[in-house]
């Protein structure tokens, strides 16, 4: 594995936690959205560029991007919007993420609040 490759996993590793952190999510739970045992997480430094682990942190990280600038980078909001049912996702946000399917709708649904102008 090149260098390269190691640093992008990193990067995308510490953007990850900072989003969930950010969402109030614990470390156990971030990964539990990976599929990932809560030691393999805490010990990982970054997934394969190939893995599963690693397209959904790219998933999250999006949504949490999408999220930031519908709210306009306000973090309390973010967080009360990403835990708190909502009636177009039929669920809540936190929740919904633990499957890929769930993390995509929401996706979708923020990428399409994104393009109303």
């Amino acid at each position: 594995m090149g260098r390269q490759s190691v640093d992008r996993q990193m990067v995308v590793a510490r953007a990850y936690r900072s989003a969930y952190k950010d969402f109030g999510l614990t470390d156990a739970k971030a990964a539990a959205i990976l599929g990932e045992t809560h030691t393999r997480f805490t010990l990982s430094q970054g997934f394969s560029l190939s893995s599963k682990e690693h397209e959904i942190q790219v998933l999250f990280i999006h949504l949490y991007q999408s999220l930031y600038a519908i709210l306009g980078g306000d973090k309390a909001a973010m967080k009360h919007w990403f835990s708190t049912s909502n009636k177009h996702l039929r669920g809540i946000p936190m929740q919904l993420v633990t499957r890929i399917t769930g993390l995509a709708e929401i996706n979708a649904y923020l990428d399409a609040m994104r393009a109303k102008v």
